[in-house]
């Protein structure tokens, strides 16, 4: 998705080619004009969440928008930014299954799941492999994994499905592929393309040829590709030149091919929609025929095992997962069907074991019983996520408001692995944000109650222990001693939580409007940012009777942070603001910088501030009148909050996930100072009492030198510096507790910094 559209819309710029964009109408309010674009892509949002990812660009065309401005951007390689990823916990909505012998492989969020079903009443998790992106494909054969996605196609070596080792990448995106021997079939760029795979560190391209859609099926020498009005079929017996050849109307959604017949899936429309599954005879690819047809049978995916068509099923709460006899392809019949509580997006099936699985969105996967097909069954659900909208710390615990998935806890005394303890589940019902102290959490929810309380004293079996007290539902909370400070539509409250089972509204007040919030708190004061009411500051001296004190016009704002007397805003002109607040009554700007998205949220630690965007972007904000964006660090989808320890910084990424970076890096790159930095060096990294500096020649008498934490903040007074003759300094370090350092040595501007380790 391109965030940075989204503040050309609000701003009332017309977009060339961009349907959501429109002339600004004279006599509406510039306010509501931008609240009618953010309504409208937020709605749009909300809509593709119900659209299996494979389907996303052609549901964008068909409803007139632009796929550019929704789509993950395609991959380019890294800038380094001086942060360094650490770990992540990518999981999110399941999307596809894929399997090999007892083995199967799950795509959730930005990461593949490998399971171990030998036993499929005790299944093994073997890993969680790590992706840069949201694949919405995945194919398994012999020691090869293929994933892909709107971001680009990666290789991957599963000799031991433990441990992944990664093989190539090829930057193109795509909606799905398949592959056969050592071809990989894809559409990319309105161009249908044929790889090898006979090297798969090193993919290249054979063949292509004009087309759209996308390949998801090849038997023999002919690729079924999925169009918008039905199905293409590309005969690739030459690599070099694949040619379309044929050509089967429907409103198309899967297919699977064998041989000479290729099942299919259309959508039947109606209400409510029904998808049929169509038997097709592809022994002359350019004139397929229709063998037989089973109404109310089809989904979004088709598996054939055998015999037996396995069809994940359609949209709920009719399309339910079946199974279709396909031993006489003129005379399909349906054995059995299970209704299943998710999207049921991808389907797999064993072999080795009466099995199925499906990928199932929120749900996670969801294994079926099918010893007797005509009568399958649902055993279980595994690995339930969804998208992360916020990421709390407390201790050696990260909370995630997982949307759907309700709140997910996470282990982090290792941020290198992080790992999932458990999880409170819910149905159906969307959350915002999170917080917690001790053993208990607390989760904003879309349906009431709408703020809960969350026992957590058994990580591994979180459960509901209390409720209410919120008036509205909260985007955003502060946790302080023992109030919770909610940013809600239209409501800003205050709730004591000294009794987490039963949280007491202390005080409320009107505040910001129907549409994304953020908050942030120092002293007794209190900032509501919302994108069209402003940012509003509201005093909570008395959390009894809070009252807005005055609004900062003009800023469009979503998140902030405050540190001292400055207050750090993004918002929806995708420019971070800084704003002096010394005296909040007569506040002003002091500068601001261009990031590359609206910051739905910022963090501030030392000379830093980090905004969530489209990725993470990083801003030296050391002169906060002249602010300068560091750089970006990609992320497998966009940021929409930040959450630090001492040396890391969390970065919840909506459909990818949770990423973990140490932030101890960014100050060794410089910007500006720094003309000869091979002129002085750091003795030694690591020590135990003092640090020395050493110059290649003389050294300046009038340097000044400071010694900051891992934060970024001064230590004590008591750190000295003296010089041990013309080309050496001595920091005396051994009263400091054991911990990252940084030395920062400067004439006016840093001449440089160097990172010590004291032990």
């Amino acid at each position: 998705m391109s965030v940075g559209m989204l503040a050309l819309l609000l701003s009332g710029c017309a977009l060339a080619g961009t349907s959501l964009a429109r002339e600004p109408d004279p006599n509406v309010p510039l306010s509501r004009e931008m609240g009618l674009f953010l309504r409208e892509f937020r709605a749009v949002q909300e809509s593709l969440r119900s659209v299996h990812p494979r389907f996303t660009e052609r549901w964008l065309k068909t409803h007139g928008y632009d796929p550019a401005d929704f789509l993950p951007r395609p991959w380019t390689e890294p800038e380094s930014t001086g942060l360094r990823l650490v770990g992540k916990w990518g999981r999110g909505r399941s999307v596809e299954v894929a399997g090999q012998d007892s083995l199967v492989y799950l795509s959730l969020g930005s990461e593949v799941a490998v399971l171990d079903f030998a036993d499929p009443a005790h299944p093994r998790l073997l890993t969680e492999l790590q992706l840069g992106f949201c694949p919405t494909q995945i194919h398994v054969r012999d020691s090869l994994l293929v994933a892909g996605g709107w971001t680009c196609i990666e290789t991957w070596n599963t000799g031991n499905p433990a441990q992944p080792v990664f093989q190539g990448r090829i930057p193109k995106a795509v909606a799905d592929f398949c592959v056969r021997d050592t071809f990989l079939y894809f559409v990319s760029g309105g161009s249908f393309r044929v790889y090898s795979l006979a090297d798969p560190a090193s993919p290249y391209q054979l063949g292509a040829c004009a087309d759209s859609g996308w390949a998801t099926t090849v038997a023999g020498n002919t690729v079924v590709l999925v169009l918008h009005d039905g199905f293409g079929f590309v005969d690739v017996s030459d690599p070099s030149a694949p040619r379309r050849v044929g050509f089967y109307g429907g409103n198309s959604i899967a297919a699977a091919a064998r041989g000479t017949i290729c099942c299919i899936s259309n959508d039947e429309g109606g209400v409510p929609a029904t998808a049929s599954f169509e038997v097709v005879d592809i022994a002359d690819p350019a004139q397929p025929r229709r063998l037989s047809r089973l109404t109310a049978s089809g989904g979004y995916d088709i598996y054939l095992r055998d015999t037996l068509a396995f069809i994940s099923g359609w949209q709920q709460p009719y399309g339910e997962f079946c199974i279709v006899d396909i031993s006489d392809s003129t005379a399909p019949v349906r054995r059995g069907t299970c209704v299943t509580p998710g999207s049921e997006f991808g389907v797999w099936a064993s072999s080795m074991t009466p099995t199925a699985f499906i990928a199932s969105d929120e749900r996670g996967m969801e294994v079926l019983n099918v010893t007797n097909p005509g009568q399958p069954r649902l055993d279980t659900s595994l690995l339930r996520a969804d998208m992360a909208r916020d990421i709390y710390l407390d201790g050696t615990r990260a909370y995630v408001a997982g949307s759907r998935a309700g709140l997910r806890v996470l282990d982090v005394a290792d941020p290198s692995a992080p790992v999932e303890l458990g999880g409170y589940d819910t149905l159906d019902n969307d959350h915002y944000s999170a917080a917690a102290a001790d053993s208990f959490a607390f989760l904003s929810s879309m349906q009431p109650p709408y703020l809960r309380s969350i026992d957590v004293s058994d990580p591994t079996h979180p459960l509901m222990a209390g409720g209410g007290a919120a008036q509205t539902v909260p985007q955003d909370m502060v946790l302080r001693d023992t109030l919770l400070y909610l940013a809600g539509r239209l409501r800003f409250n205050i709730v004591n939580v000294a009794r987490p089972r039963q949280p007491v509204l202390v005080g409320s007040c009107n505040a910001g409007d129907l549409n994304e919030a953020g908050l942030c708190i120092r002293d007794t004061l209190a900032y509501f940012a919302g994108p069209f009411s402003g940012l509003q500051v509201f005093s909570i001296a008395d959390p009894a009777s809070p009252r807005l004190v005055t609004t900062l016009g003009g800023l469009r704002a979503w998140g902030c942070d405050v540190a001292d007397t400055l207050l750090y805003v993004g918002g929806f002109d995708n420019f971070l603001r800084i704003w002096s607040v010394a005296d909040v009554m007569h506040a002003y700007e002091l500068g601001a910088v261009q990031v590359p998205g609206s910051g739905a949220d910022v963090k501030v630690r030392g000379r830093y501030a980090y905004v969530a965007t489209a990725n993470l972007a990083i801003v030296d904000v050391l002169d906060p009148r002249s602010p300068a964006l560091v750089g970006t660090t990609a992320t497998p989808d966009e940021v929409w909050a930040i959450e630090f320890d001492s040396s890391h910084v969390y970065a919840a990424c909506f459909l990818g996930g949770v990423v973990v970076l140490d932030t101890l890096a960014v100050g060794l790159a410089e910007h500006g100072g720094c003309t000869r930095p091979q002129d002085v060096r750091l003795r030694c990294p690591l020590v135990s009492g003092e640090a020395v500096v050493e110059f290649a020649g003389q050294h300046e008498r009038d340097f000044h030198i400071r010694v900051l934490d891992a934060m970024g903040r001064a230590v004590p007074s008591s750190v000295t510096a003296t010089g041990t003759g013309p080309r050496a300094i001595r920091v005396a370090m051994r009263a400091l507790p054991r911990g990252v350092y940084f030395i920062r040595i400067g004439r006016g501007d840093p001449i440089r910094q160097f990172r010590v380790v004291k032990f």
